[in-house]
């Protein structure tokens, strides 16, 4: 965190310990499918950057919105196919099928929620860094569909899941030997959005390193 990074958790506990170590809320990427009332209320008033991982979150988010005069700033995880298998689609709302432009539009167009970032988590120990560049450019169309058809920008894209280490995770994925770098990645990722931009503006980039960062 001293050197720029902000903190990622999925569960009251872990925002908690990040709060504990002294990463301001507003540094605080609030992922996850299970979030609490009292932990959503928590990352309002904190200011955190939220991803909502399906529509009831939403509501909920509006309730509380409704009931403190706030007005959050709420993005959502996007499922989407990046042409993995198995595909991670148990979280998240998919691309494929409407439902994240459906959300998308509620939290446009409800009047109590100001739209974030867009946010996918594509697996883990994944392996083949064009992965990572389809999905880049599948959140880079969604987010220029979003301003085309609603007139609001996303204020980020988020990448995440499974940037794969030089390490073996227990018995279920092979020896992180051929596990390609960093470098592998970030041109895969910067050469979709440098291509879905065309010249024009890029969007703000979050991503989620997780054990690459970690264990090596």
């Amino acid at each position: 965190h001293q050197e720029g990074s902000l903190a990622e958790v999925v569960s009251g506990m872990e925002y908690e310990k990040a709060r504990r170590l002294g990463v301001p809320g507003d540094r605080i990427v609030f992922n996850g499918p299970a979030k609490t009332e009292a932990e959503l209320r928590r990352a309002v008033a904190e200011r955190a950057v939220i991803h909502a991982d399906h529509l009831e979150e939403i509501y909920l988010l509006e309730k509380i919105a409704a009931e403190t005069g706030a007005r959050p700033t709420v993005g959502i995880r996007v499922s989407l196919d990046a042409g993995i298998q198995p595909r991670w689609d148990r979280f998240g709302l998919g691309l494929e099928n409407g439902q994240a432009m459906q959300a998308v539009r509620r939290i446009a167009r409800g009047g109590k929620l100001q739209l974030g970032g867009l946010h996918t988590h594509i697996g883990t120990f994944v392996l083949d860094p064009a992965a990572y560049g389809r999905a880049a450019a599948k959140l880079a169309e969604l987010s220029g569909e979003i301003e085309r058809t609603l007139g609001v920008r996303p204020s980020h894209l988020d990448l995440g899941g499974g940037f794969a280490s030089n390490n073996t995770l227990a018995t279920q994925y092979q020896a992180g030997a051929i596990a390609p770098g960093i470098a592998d990645k970030a041109a895969a990722i910067g050469g979709a959005l440098l291509d879905a931009a065309g010249g024009g503006p890029l969007p703000k980039l979050y991503v989620e390193t997780g054990r690459a960062m970690i264990d090596d």
